[in-house]
């Protein structure tokens, strides 16, 4: 009897995992890589973790590690909204 209950549950989880990540890439799209268009990497003396806004003009620019982040800000002080484009599955 137990290894039925074993046997099965391998199953269980992996349909359960590949249902989840399914739903969530139709749900949330992708618009990480769109927003990164919208930035430049660190120069000399700035954080090299983050991404710099290319449409800031004032010192120093709005800098970020999270995509989220950038979109907010991109969309509040630019008014560009950051469209999300269908994932892969």
């Amino acid at each position: 009897m137990d290894s039925k209950a074993d046997s099965s549950l391998p199953t269980l989880l992996i349909t359960y995992n590949l249902v989840e990540t399914g739903s969530k890439n139709l749900r949330r799209g992708r618009s990480a890589y769109t927003t990164w268009v919208h930035t430049r990497t660190a120069r000399d003396g700035e954080n090299s973790w983050h991404k710099f806004c290319i449409h800031c003009t004032v010192t120093p620019p709005y800098s970020t590690s999270v995509s989220t982040n950038m979109r907010g800000y991109l969309k509040l002080k630019h008014g560009i909204y950051v469209n999300r484009t269908p994932g892969p599955v």
